[in-house]
């Protein structure tokens, strides 16, 4: 992990040929509306062991590729796609995985 705090709007670009984003263990406890708008072809992202309590609508715009994503060991009280449409923009995704 790093000491990443705040993902801001945007916060990547626009990098099309990231596959893979670990983001694991670091100190991210905000994640801004289109936090990771531009990375058209992300699979995996990993947001584990962090001190996330939420995530906005909007954080996952135009993740199209994202097949699996991991926010497992935070303090989210919820992760509701039918209430929030949080997850609406992944188009693909087949795996979600919220553990403790």
């Amino acid at each position: 992990g790093n000491s990443i705090t705040h993902l801001s709007s945007k916060a990547f670009g626009i990098l099309p040929v990231v596959f893979y984003l670990d983001l694991s263990q670091n100190n991210i406890t905000q994640i801004e509306s289109q936090a990771f708008d531009g990375l058209l072809q992300l699979q995996l992202l990993n947001l584990t062991e962090n001190g996330l309590t939420e995530i906005p609508n909007g954080a996952f715009k135009g993740l199209v590729s994202l097949t699996t994503l991991d926010v497992s060991y935070n303090q989210l009280s919820s992760l509701d796609n039918k209430t929030n449409s949080l997850l609406d923009d992944c188009l693909s995704l087949k795996h979600v995985s919220k553990g403790s």
